[in-house]
């Protein structure tokens, strides 16, 4: 059985008015047979747009993989 389990780390945001920036990176962390491993990370920018209720939207993400096992 393997069974993933993901981790999110936001580094930053940058806010210009109604419009910002956000990079995050992720982790996917497999358990095969015991034993944890890295399996997949690498990191999301996103580019964020307030709208008119004030809520933050993605208005756009680019997925970027650093590795694969």
């Amino acid at each position: 059985i393997i069974l993933g389990h993901h981790q999110h780390i936001l580094k930053g945001i940058q806010v210009d008015g109604d419009t910002a920036t956000a990079c995050t990176y992720f982790a996917l962390l497999k358990d095969v047979d015991s034993d944890p491993s890295l399996d997949f990370y690498g990191r999301y920018l996103d580019d964020l747009v307030r709208g008119p209720d004030s809520r933050w939207r993605i208005a756009r993400r680019v997925t970027e993989g650093e590795s694969r096992r």
